[in-house]
């Protein structure tokens, strides 16, 4: 139906778009699946050939499902082929087609196949889109990157971390008050904290080994706000996660939840990870040092943190929020 038309139209603007990357060359192939009806596929195959030199490869039509299907199998894809640079993107506004949808696909496709994201050192940078935000969740507006094999292997598969997001909230619901997750309404407001459906926009920055950059040099920071016009041909500039810092991307109240400040960070990266970011990530630059929505910084563990059991991450957590509440106090 109606949207069939739309996500057509949107797969050949974005093949149109690939086609303009040096990088996607005859040696590129481009995994897809076909969510809908079947009868599409002859279609993209037809479009595959007239608009781009890559080659186009179905690789399963369902019914109906979501993105965690092509998440997964690009997850299995990093595991099996480690040294390769990946590019994840989706029909993004054919549900819902309007101007800001438009405008927000088109900056993200033209960005992750850039030249800068598409020759990721990963030593530098393991992901790259338009725009890396900090609110409400570690995750880049729209879910269309590029990103490092040898990082998207270590995340927790795809499909098994909606589950995963969902006990860990639990977990800090039931052993963490201080944190005050209910009054972030998660009931009704999953997106705040990367639940749910909105998990998989979650999924990819979610490793405390994350090293996350951007291209957009525009004012677009998250949401559908600042989005630059749709055709702009916008120059890339990449830049590290952190060039600009939390406080940018407050939008609400809610924003400044506790939750959002280091503690609950690393308190979720130690959940899922059962690990703390390395002592140069962009994490400890951002919340080392207090700042309007997060007076109590945190510090980089003196010890080797990779090292830590569980139960260690937990009481060197509660040990430094200590420190930071004493030292507060005593210079009031």
């Amino acid at each position: 139906g109606k949207h069939r038309k739309s996500a057509l139209k949107i797969v050949r603007e974005q093949l149109q778009q690939l086609n303009q990357s040096r990088y996607m060359t005859s040696h590129v192939k481009l995994n897809y699946n076909l969510i809908g009806p079947k009868n599409s596929t002859k279609v993209i195959q037809k479009f595959c050939k007239k608009y781009t030199k890559v080659h186009c490869n179905l690789l399963q039509h369902y019914d109906e499902g979501d993105e965690g299907l092509t998440l997964d199998n690009l997850f299995n894809y990093c595991a099996d082929n480690p040294t390769s640079i990946v590019t994840y993107m989706h029909d993004k506004g054919s549900f819902h087609p309007s101007d800001s949808n438009d405008r927000m696909r088109f900056m993200l496709t033209r960005a992750v196949f850039t030249e800068e994201c598409q020759t990721l050192n990963p030593n530098v940078c393991n992901i790259c889109s338009a725009r890396f935000s900090f609110l409400p969740h570690m995750h880049f507006p729209g879910n269309i990157w590029t990103a490092h094999c040898s990082y998207i292997k270590k995340l927790i598969p795809p499909t098994k971390f909606p589950q995963a997001m969902q006990n860990m909230v639990n977990s800090v619901q039931k052993n963490y008050p201080e944190f005050n997750l209910d009054a972030l309404e998660l009931d009704t407001c999953p997106y705040r904290v990367g639940m749910g459906r909105f998990a998989y926009e979650h999924w990819a920055t979610s490793h405390p080994d994350v090293y996350p950059c951007d291209v957009y040099d525009g004012p677009y920071r998250r949401s559908y706000r600042n989005l630059p016009e749709k055709k702009m041909l916008w120059k890339a500039n990449l830049q590290y996660a952190g060039w600009m810092p939390q406080s940018k991307f407050v939008l609400s109240q809610q924003d400044k939840s506790t939750w959002f400040c280091g503690g609950g960070r690393l308190h979720e990266f130690m959940y899922l990870y059962g690990k703390l970011p390395p002592s140069e990530s962009f994490v400890w630059d951002q919340y080392s040092k207090p700042f309007k929505e997060c007076p109590h910084p945190i510090q980089r563990p003196t010890v080797n943190s990779s090292s830590f059991t569980s139960e260690e991450l937990i009481n060197w957590l509660k040990q430094a929020a200590d420190d930071s509440d004493e030292s507060s106090s005593s210079s009031d």
